[in-house]
């Protein structure tokens, strides 16, 4: 007979980020809440950071890298729509 783990059965999981992150200016966002916000894939957002064209995120470490909330939100704000082209 196998071993019961117990262990499995009393993890706890932690809270997702979520969008409303967004509005709190000091809030450090994901990657997922960042391509959420803005449509954008990842490597695009990579890209237009690699560009200039994106907020460059906070690094971390290796593997732990956020964007400060404000940064976005201003980012998000200043963007122009895209108008129809007429004909």
């Amino acid at each position: 007979m196998a071993p019961i783990h117990t262990s499995i059965a009393t993890k706890t999981k932690k809270p997702r980020q979520t969008t409303q992150s967004l509005y709190i200016p000091e809030a450090l966002l994901t990657i997922g809440i960042v391509r959420e916000v803005t449509g954008f894939s990842e490597p695009t957002i990579r890209r237009r950071v690699a560009e200039g064209k994106f907020p460059a995120p906070i690094k971390f470490g290796e593997r732990c890298t956020r964007w400060r909330a404000e940064t976005v939100l201003n980012w998000l704000n200043a963007q122009q729509p895209v108008r129809e082209v007429q004909q």
